[in-house]
């Protein structure tokens, strides 16, 4: 079996991800189930400009459609609930639309840059609370700027031992090695390899160990194609001889199922 941990639907700005476009390419490279976030949650630009009204979406309904997705595809698609914290927040509708739906929420999806809100701020911190009050795991972007600072999400895994923190990326446009030390310092804190060389998730894995990373491809954000380029490649094909059954088995889809409590 394999689990893309990292995967998305929706359209906004520059970003064009049906939701047939993600299912036709697990279809088409072999992969069984995603775990998706609807990338209409985002409230700023690539420039850090907030988006304007119009374009702004309600935070309930954006995650209420991936709720949606999944139904369609039950045992395949398993929604997170990406936050809003500008225009969102931790309101009373918002708490009582995770309990309601609870049983179908796999995790909370955090973007420092296109929220513009670390993880450690104010505005997002609520969130944190409710992750640990309903038992949802926390997957945040990581990457070099400020806001998307691996470190940030280190110190509220610290100071939240009882929330598990997926660091995605690794921290994009960096090389990877502040990500790989701080998990492996912090048991409540993992990996993905969504844009990230095989050759940092094999030191991921000598530092960390085997159950401390997951395949993720931020798929379809490269078009229907993406499972083609060849990081992945090397994850969905090559690495089948690399590692034993166990452990390989443990990468493309165990390590997700324990994180994300997935029912398969």
């Amino acid at each position: 079996m394999v689990i893309d941990a990292h995967a998305h639907f929706g359209s906004i700005l520059d970003f064009y991800m049906p939701e047939n476009m993600l299912i036709q390419s697990m279809d088409k490279y072999g992969i069984d189930c995603a775990v998706v976030s609807n990338i209409q949650g985002i409230e700023f630009d690539h420039d850090k400009h907030p988006l304007a009204k119009d374009r702004l979406r309600n935070q309930i309904d954006i995650n209420y459609a991936a709720i949606e997705f999944s139904r369609k595809f039950p045992g395949r698609i398993y929604p997170l609930v990406w936050v809003m914290p500008h225009t969102g927040g931790v309101s009373e509708e918002f708490c009582r639309f995770v309990l309601e739906n609870r049983s179908g929420i796999y995790g909370l999806k955090l973007h420092p840059y296109l929220n513009q809100a670390p993880i450690d701020s104010a505005l997002v911190e609520p969130y944190i609370r409710l992750a640990a009050e309903y038992d949802l795991p926390v997957v945040v972007h990581t990457a070099s700027t400020d806001e998307s600072s691996p470190r940030r999400v280190f110190n509220m895994a610290v100071k939240y031992p009882c929330v598990k923190f997926v660091m995605v990326h690794l921290g994009l446009y960096t090389d990877h090695e502040e990500s790989i030390d701080l998990i492996a310092k912090q048991p409540n804190l993992y990996g993905d390899t969504t844009w990230v060389a095989p050759e940092s998730t094999l030191k991921l894995i000598e530092k960390a160990g085997p159950d401390r990373v997951m395949f993720g491809s931020d798929a379809p954000i490269s078009g229907p194609d993406g499972y083609s380029n060849p990081i992945y490649q090397t994850y969905l094909e090559k690495w089948k001889t690399l590692f034993n059954t166990h452990d390989y088995e443990k990468l493309m889809s165990g390590n997700a199922v324990k994180f994300f409590g997935l029912p398969v």
